[in-house]
């Protein structure tokens, strides 16, 4: 069995979408190696990227020349034809035009936010994704949502058949299986000039995802002395003027070139993670951080209520009163963390990497 891959996000995306494609690619290689699987990229994807490694690169058919966008929308069928692949996994929202019957095809559907949070997207840009994951749900032979919320938003939002839907979750990578010791996060510490005891923010600026919130309740007197580490790089125009305009730049710090591979020890160092999204897909710095072993912070809402366990600080209501005190909960009681902690350790079995890459491969088998 030959199994082809989208190769867009794997090279060119940092967050959720591209940890995705990485991650499954490289649990298929180490759990079932049985099979081949390779990437299929236009040289403009892996051209500058970070993710340029053997273990894709080494992987992966780059097309030279051309327009990367028709190639990937149309061209790339010919040479899924001539490398005779059997399946082909769309990784996120898409699979291209006119795939012949002999490959089968797969799409991964990660969320519908731009039509259950349409305030925050263009007519433009919903027109867009609506037609390409309508497409993609009705060409393909399988569709993937990686959470039940996107499964039952595929079937209300765009009358998908609930029966050709299955529901895999997410993993973690395998660099969330480290244990870091005190003297291992006291180097990085040092390395990276972060404060102790601070609170973590993974993350864009995109207005849903709240850290608006996360800086206004940090302003309130009680919460004066706690540090943020935002880790992210994009839309964080405003929460920069903020933090300017409210004097708060000595104690809230940006990490935004940091390499997903060392992301692991800043969520060890933190105190908690803080994510108070108004709507997920998924939800994976939740995970990532239960995983590491540090509480959370978040509203059960969407997606988030299937990833996030016991364990974790619910806050009620959006407003900088709820989070100050679930922040303050959080900051005033060891004993309590330690308790959630192990709540959360149990809860999170269900995403181990080798259960989520045996139900792909079995929607692989599915198909042909």
């Amino acid at each position: 069995m030959k199994i082809g891959f989208d190769g867009k996000r794997i090279y060119q995306n940092q967050t959720g979408l591209g940890n995705y494609c990485r991650t499954l690619f490289l649990n298929l290689n180490e759990y079932f190696p049985e099979n081949e699987y390779q990437i299929f990229a236009h040289k403009q994807f892996s051209k500058n990227s970070i993710f340029n490694r053997h273990q894709f690169l080494s992987k992966t058919f780059l097309k030279e020349g051309g327009n990367d966008k028709s190639w990937r929308t149309k061209g790339i069928v010919k040479d899924l034809i001539a490398q005779n692949v059997s399946i082909y996994h769309g990784l996120s929202h898409e699979i291209p035009f006119g795939l012949p019957k002999t490959i089968k095809s797969i799409v991964t559907i990660h969320d519908l936010i731009f039509l259950k949070k349409s305030k925050y997207y263009n007519f433009f840009d919903r027109y867009i994704y609506k037609a390409k994951i309508k497409k993609a749900c009705n060409k393909s032979d399988a569709i993937i949502a990686i959470s039940e919320q996107t499964k039952n938003d595929l079937i209300e939002q765009l009358n998908v058949p609930a029966d050709k839907i299955s529901v895999i979750y997410q993993t973690y990578g395998k660099e969330y299986e480290t244990l870091f010791t005190y003297e291992t996060k006291e180097i990085w510490r040092k390395k990276m000039h972060l404060p102790e005891q601070y609170l973590l923010f993974v993350g864009n600026g995109n207005k849903r995802k709240r850290l608006d919130l996360v800086l206004e309740a940090l302003n309130q007197p009680e919460l004066k002395d706690i540090p943020l580490v935002i880790v992210g790089n994009k839309k964080l125009e405003k929460a920069r003027k903020y933090i300017d305009k409210h004097k708060m730049n000595r104690r809230v710090f940006f990490l935004d070139n940091i390499k997903s591979y060392d992301l692991p020890v800043v969520y060890a160092m933190a105190k908690g993670l803080i994510y108070p999204s108004e709507y997920e897909g998924f939800g994976l710095p939740i995970l990532e951080a239960q995983k590491i072993g540090i509480p959370v912070i978040t509203n059960k809402n969407s997606a988030i209520v299937e990833v996030a366990g016991d364990g974790c600080f619910f806050f009620n209501h959006f407003t900088k009163e709820d989070i100050a005190d679930s922040i303050k909960a959080m900051f005033s009681n060891d004993e309590d963390l330690n308790i959630r902690g192990e709540k959360n350790t149990l809860f999170i079995k269900k995403f181990e990497p080798l259960h989520a890459t045996k139900q792909i491969l079995d929607i692989y088998k599915s198909v042909l």
